[in-house]
């Protein structure tokens, strides 16, 4: 694709019309020049006219101090949650309860520090 050659007064007078026009963005006034929006925005930063406008990132509202509190103490619970599960799954791993294919024959359940077992009476 070959690229068209504008004389230097049609770009100062496009990248013009663009600062004239504080709220329209690049992509608004091309269509009145009939030129490629990118072509413009080349223009704009070559002349090192105001950045290109448009839509802008806004900053990221920050979550209420409530919630960070309910959610560090959220954490903090599946923390220590995570840690019982890992001591208890030590626990097992040392001395196996009745596995839950096996019937219940007289089995006691021992409950401790979070952790169920299950231990065969026989």
């Amino acid at each position: 694709m070959v690229g068209k050659n504008y004389p230097p007064e049609f770009k100062a007078d496009a990248v013009a019309l663009y600062e004239s026009r504080p709220e329209g963005t690049i992509g608004s006034v091309t269509p009145d020049l009939g030129i490629n929006p990118e072509t413009l925005r080349n223009w704009v930063r070559a002349a090192g006219a105001s950045p290109p406008r448009g839509r802008q990132m806004e900053e990221p509202a920050q979550p209420p101090a409530p919630l960070k509190v309910e959610n560090a103490a959220l954490r903090k619970k599946v923390r220590e949650r995570r840690r019982n599960a890992r001591s208890c799954a030590k626990r097992r791993s040392i001395s196996p309860g009745l596995s839950p294919f096996q019937p219940d024959r007289g089995a006691v359940v021992l409950v401790g520090a979070g952790c169920t077992e299950r231990r065969s009476s026989w």
